[in-house]
């Protein structure tokens, strides 16, 4: 049987445009690029595949339930994902909570990108995965990772405890100076007073409280949501609570002097403000032994501001401006119980977990 070119060549052009037509599809599935749309809920993680050359260019599968079902079945050890497959993985992970991906290769960095924190290894990880993520491990050991989480939560906290701080005690002095105008009392903070507050005892224990380690609690906390504030309702509300009690201590010892009622005021409102960053405990944390009375840089600073308060007195110029004057042991006792019980009441509230 003789066969004609044309039967020849019908097989063979068939064959030659199978072949392309697979190299074309493997190589368009190279380029899926995967989409996360965060304002759907419940969440829909698209599949869009992008074909070069093509008129049309967008062909798209939505997957919500069947991938959410498979990757919540997988467990243990899984080999030879594909770079899709990891994507899809952390993606659908994300919904759960926070999600970290360790990775080295190429076909790494397109999850260590989606991923909350996307964590390289620094010597045998290739150049692009390094690009794109946020941590790189400079020795390749994953116990690195446990200090370097553990040291972020540290700084976020020591964040809070600056801002809290700085926040309750100016806002005490906003509701001093606001009360005693609304009711017309007999006595005010004079201007240079409240510049001496701020400019003196309130940098110097805010920047040491910067400098507070962390104990055992830090890392049997939960992960944070990224999209949770630094202060919350919470925060915010144990902030006034914190400047109503420091604000009332220095009020009450106005009242309670004999002719010193702005001295009283004065000195009451900086004590109290000074034993308050001692208060600045995160959740769980001790009080007697937790790692804010541990905090050698904060009693230096608390220690430096009572000095160079009590300086004041000492130095009739600066006495003068400051419109301070001597007083007696009486006073100086009411100051120290007033300031001494604004500390107790925060620290009393915080016990029965009243102020976060």
């Amino acid at each position: 049987m003789v066969l004609s070119d044309v039967s020849i060549r019908r097989p063979v052009f068939a064959t030659v445009v199978s072949l392309v037509l697979v190299i074309f599809g493997l190589f368009a599935y190279q380029r899926m690029s995967v989409r996360e749309y965060p304002d759907i809920d419940p969440p829909i993680i698209s599949v869009s595949t992008v074909y070069k050359g093509a008129a049309a260019e967008i062909v798209e599968t939505q997957i919500t339930q069947v991938i959410e079902d498979a990757v919540a079945g997988i467990d243990g050890i899984r080999a030879g994902l594909t770079p899709d497959q990891k994507v899809l993985l952390v993606l659908t992970e994300r919904r759960h909570g926070p999600v970290m991906m360790v990775g080295d290769g190429v076909n790494d960095a397109p999850a260590l990108k989606k991923a909350d924190i996307g964590i390289a290894m620094g010597i045998r990880g290739t150049q692009v995965s390094q690009e794109v993520a946020d941590m790189i491990l400079k020795d390749d050991s994953f116990t690195s990772i446990v200090q370097a989480v553990k040291q972020g939560r540290i700084i976020f906290e020591n964040i809070r405890r600056f801002i809290i701080f700085l926040l309750s005690c100016n806002v005490s002095e906003l509701l001093v100076i606001g009360v005693i105008a609304l009711l017309n009392l007999p006595f005010q903070l004079v201007a240079l007073q409240i510049l001496f507050i701020n400019l003196i005892t309130d940098v110097l224990p805010a920047m040491a409280l910067g400098f507070t380690k962390g104990d055992e609690t830090v890392m049997q906390k939960k992960p944070k949501d990224p999209r949770q504030p630094i202060l919350d309702r919470k925060k915010w509300f144990s902030i006034w609570i914190y400047a109503a009690v420091i604000g009332g201590s220095a009020v009450a010892a106005a009242f309670f002097t004999e002719g010193v009622a702005n001295n009283a005021l004065f000195f009451t409102l900086i004590f109290s403000q000074l034993l308050h960053s001692f208060s600045m405990t995160a959740a769980k944390e001790k009080f007697f032994g937790g790692p804010v009375l541990k905090n050698v840089y904060l009693w230096g600073a608390v220690l430096l501001s009572i000095g160079i308060t009590l300086l004041t007195l000492a130095v009739p110029p600066v006495a003068k401006a400051l419109q301070l004057q001597q007083m007696d042991l009486w006073n100086w006792e009411i100051i120290a119980l007033c300031s001494l019980g604004s500390l107790l009441v925060i620290r009393l509230l915080k016990a029965l977990k009243l102020v976060a």
